[in-house]
C-alpha cells in the first residue's frame, strides 16, 4: 500500500481529511541520499558492502574447474538485495491533515515527511486520534507543522 486516506471527524464538528503516500521523488538534496542507507552504522555498512563486492567477484571470475562455496553465491546475491530492500523500506512519506474551512473556523492543512513504513503508519494513527480527541492534528512531539 502506496497510499492511504481517512477522513476523521473532530471534537468540533469539522471534517479531516488524512492521507498518507510514499515519495517517489527524493525530497532531498542529493548529498543526503548518500547517508540515506545508514546513517549511524556506516563502518558497519561499508565493510559488508567490500565483502558483497570481493563475493560477487570471486563468483563471477570463478575459474571452470574450481567448485563454489552456496555460501558465496548466497552472499553475492542476498547483500545487494538486502540493501535494496531497506532502501525501499526507508523511502520517507508525505502525510497531510486538511479541513476546509467552516464559517466559525480557518482552513487549515498540516503536513509531515516522516521516514519509513512503520513510522509512517504510526504517525497516520496518533493524528487521527489526536484530531478525534482534540479536534486538531496538534500534539507537541508529532512532526506535523501548520502549513499556510
Amino acid at each position: 500500500m502506496l497510499s492511504e486516506t481517512r477522513t476523521v471527524v473532530g471534537t468540533d464538528g469539522r471534517t479531516w481529511t488524512i492521507r498518507r503516500d510514499v515519495e517517489v521523488f527524493w525530497p532531498y538534496g542529493l548529498d543526503d541520499f548518500e547517508h540515506d542507507l545508514s546513517p549511524r552504522f556506516g563502518l558497519w555498512a561499508s565493510g559488508l558492502m567490500i565483502v558483497a563486492a570481493w563475493a560477487a567477484l570471486f563468483y563471477w571470475f570463478t575459474p571452470t574447474g574450481l567448485i563454489q562455496l552456496a555460501v558465496t553465491t548466497t552472499l553475492a546475491v542476498l547483500v545487494p538485495l538486502a540493501y535494496a530492500g531497506r532502501w525501499c523500506a526507508h523511502r520517507p512519506w508525505t502525510l497531510v491533515a486538511e479541513t476546509p474551512g467552516t464559517s466559525e473556523h480557518n482552513a487549515e492543512r498540516w503536513v509531515a515527511l516522516v521516514r519509513g513504513f512503520g513510522r509512517a503508519k504510526e504517525e497516520f494513527e496518533l493524528v487521527s486520534r489526536a484530531i478525534r480527541l482534540t479536534g486538531t492534528p496538534e500534539f507537541f512531539s508529532g512532526p506535523f507543522h501548520p502549513v499556510s
